[in-house]
C-alpha cells in the first residue's frame, strides 16, 4: 500500500504517491491486490485521478525522448561491432542492439498502463496505429488484413511462408495450393493452406478463429484442428478446448464496428480501449460486471461512455489525455 503523511491533496504529497503508484503498476511485479489499492487511491478525490493523468501524460511524452536515447546508444554499438567484425548488421540485428544499448529503451518495453506500443511492436516490419487498418499482400494468394494498433513482422520456417504477430489482430486469407502459410503469435503458430482466419494476440493470450476452410493450430505440442466458425485460445495455461463462435462478432472490425454479445462491462471497456485514444478506467467493480449487448461504430466510440452514464447512472470524469474515468 503506498502512502503518506503529508496533508490530504498536498499536491507535492499527490505527485509522490502518484509516481510511486506509477512504477509500481509498470514494475512487472503488481498484483491483483495493487491494482485494487490503485483504484481506491484514485477515489480519493478528483485531484488523485486528476495528478495520476499528469504524471502518466509526462511519461508519455517522455518515452519518445528514451527511443532517441537508446538509438543513439544503438548506434555507437552498432559501429563498434561493425569495426570489429567487418560485416554489416541487418536491421533486426541493428534493433537488437538499440534494446541492449540503453537501459532508457525499458521505458519503451513496459510502457504504463499500455498507454503506446511496446518496443518489439514499434520495431516491427508493419504497425498500424489507433484509427489505422491495412491490408498487406504477402504473396500473389495469401493477404493479411492488419486491425489497429497491431504489429506484423516477416518471418521464415523452413521454406514456409511466415509471419509473426507481435501484437493485435490479423485476418488472414491464404489458397496457396503449394505450401502452407503460417502465422506465429505468441508460443504458438497457426497453419493453413487454403483458409480464412482470424487471430487475435493480446500479448499474454491468443486467439485463433478459423471463418472458412480447415487451419491447424499448434502449441507447446498441443495441437487443434480448426473448421467454420470454430475458435480456441492458447497461451501460459496452455491450449484450450475448441469452441463454436459467431463470426460476425468476430470479423466485425473489418466492417468498421464493434459487436458484443452478452459481455461484460469489463471486457467491453477492455475492448474499446484498444480502438480509441487515451484510456477510459472502470472504477467500479461491480458495475464493470453488469452485462452489455450492444454495436458501436469504431469512429464513435465515446457513445460506450454515454451509455454507461445513462444505462447505469455512472459519473463521468474526464481527464487529459483522453483518460475517462466511469464510477
Amino acid at each position: 500500500m503506498i502512502a503518506s503523511d503529508r496533508p490530504p491533496n498536498d499536491p507535492v504529497g499527490l505527485r509522490d504517491e502518484a509516481e510511486a503508484w506509477l512504477l509500481r503498476l509498470t514494475s512487472g511485479a503488481a498484483t491483483e491486490r495493487d491494482a485494487a489499492a490503485f483504484r481506491q487511491w484514485c477515489l480519493q478525490s478528483t485531484a488523485h485521478a486528476v495528478t495520476f493523468a499528469e504524471v502518466n501524460l509526462l511519461w508519455d511524452r517522455s518515452h519518445a525522448a528514451a527511443r532517441n536515447i537508446a538509438s543513439v546508444g544503438a548506434q555507437r554499438a552498432v559501429a563498434a561491432q561493425h569495426a570489429s567484425s567487418g560485416r554489416r548488421l541487418g536491421r533486426r540485428a541493428f534493433l537488437g542492439s538499440a534494446v541492449a544499448a540503453s537501459a532508457a529503451a525499458a521505458m519503451v518495453v513496459y510502457p504504463p498502463l499500455r498507454l503506446w506500443p511496446s518496443l518489439p511492436e514499434l520495431t516491427a516490419d508493419y504497425r498500424t496505429t489507433i484509427g489505422e487498418q491495412r491490408r498487406i499482400a504477402i504473396a500473389d494468394d495469401t493477404s493479411v488484413n492488419l486491425n489497429i494498433q497491431s504489429s506484423l513482422s516477416i518471418r521464415s520456417t523452413g521454406g514456409d511462408e511466415a509471419v509473426e504477430l507481435v501484437a493485435g489482430e490479423a485476418a488472414v486469407l491464404t489458397q496457396s495450393p503449394v505450401r502452407p502459410f503460417v502465422v506465429i503469435a505468441g508460443d504458438g503458430r497457426t497453419i493453413a493452406s487454403r483458409a480464412h482466419f482470424n487471430v487475435r494476440h493480446d500479448r499474454s493470450d491468443v486467439c485463433v478463429t478459423c471463418l472458412d476452410g480447415e487451419v491447424r493450430v499448434e502449441q507447446g505440442g498441443n495441437v487443434a484442428t480448426l473448421r467454420q466458425r470454430q475458435q480456441v485460445l492458447y497461451g501460459s495455461r496452455g491450449l484450450d478446448e475448441v469452441v463454436t463462435v459467431d463470426p460476425v462478432v468476430v470479423t466485425a472490425w473489418q466492417e468498421g464496428m464493434l459487436v458484443f454479445r452478452n459481455e461484460s462491462l469489463d471486457r467491453v471497456i477492455e475492448e474499446v480501449n484498444r480502438y480509441r485514444p487515451g484510456k477510459i478506467v472502470l472504477m467500479n467493480r461491480r458495475l464493470g460486471r453488469r452485462s452489455v449487448e450492444a454495436s458501436f461504430q469504431i469512429d464513435r466510440l465515446d457513445d460506450i461512455i454515454a451509455l454507461v452514464r445513462d444505462a447505469y447512472d455512472a459519473k463521468v470524469t474526464r481527464l487529459p489525455g483522453g483518460i475517462v474515468l466511469l464510477s
